[in-house]
């Protein structure tokens, strides 16, 4: 066989292209000949397919271990392990059960009362007055009301821009309307 046949050929094996009769050509050209230097590994490659082809499973144990397999599976018997556990560990899985419910139940118990006194104590300082002098308590209050009404001032400005984009935007719209 010609070394561009060859080529050809085997372009064809590796994209699986080939017919049955390329497939037997090639295999019998690397069984044969020596193959060219540039194509030792894919003669190794098609020798080892041949021998594989040619081993055969030796032992009769294994024939019986596949006929008793297809035998159980048509029959339905399928061959399961059963696993058994020891009395002392069934136990201990209890015991560690039991333990995990009471430390639950007490983190959940002392957790709601952490909560309860904590939101005492808050509503204690929420009822006691900040200020002795109504006076005081007054001024404090007028002074707070004011920064809150300069940052609302403030953010009312801002608004006030975005409504004059606006009424420039509806304007614009108007004209392209008209």
């Amino acid at each position: 066989m010609d070394s561009e046949r060859l080529k050809m050929l085997l372009k064809k094996y590796w994209n699986c292209e080939t017919s049955l009769q390329e497939e037997r050509e090639i295999k019998g050209y690397f069984a044969t000949e020596d193959s060219p230097a540039s194509l030792t590994g894919t003669a190794a490659l098609f020798r080892y397919y041949d021998l594989e082809k040619k081993k055969e499973l030796s032992g009769s144990s294994f024939d019986k271990e596949i006929l008793e397999l297809l035998q159980n599976e048509s029959a339905g018997i399928k061959k399961t392990k059963q696993i058994t556990m020891q009395p002392w560990l069934i136990s201990l899985g209890k015991i560690a059960a039991a333990l995990i419910i009471v430390l639950s139940v007490v983190f959940i118990v002392q957790q709601r009362t952490s909560n309860k006194n904590s939101m005492d104590n808050m509503t204690i300082a929420l009822e006691k007055d900040t200020f002795d002098d109504p006076e005081q308590a007054y001024k404090e209050t007028m002074e707070a009301l004011m920064l809150i009404s300069k940052h609302l001032n403030e953010g009312k400005k801002q608004t006030m821009k975005i409504a004059v984009f606006s009424e420039a935007q509806q304007t614009i719209e108007e004209s392209v309307i008209n």
